[in-house]
């Protein structure tokens, strides 16, 4: 069974590699294995 985690980012600041990392650490910790991440990179500005 996959696990997925959101990942979202809506500022250049915002980086999805500090976030991947973290819950790669996270899943680790918890013993959790088969994660398929969903990226979400666009701004939820208005233009």
């Amino acid at each position: 069974m996959a696990n997925f985690a959101y990942l979202r980012v809506s500022t250049d600041e915002q980086d999805v590699n500090n976030q991947k990392h973290g819950l790669l650490e996270y899943c680790n910790q918890k013993g959790l294995s088969n994660i398929e991440f969903i990226i979400d990179s666009v701004s939820g500005k208005a233009p």
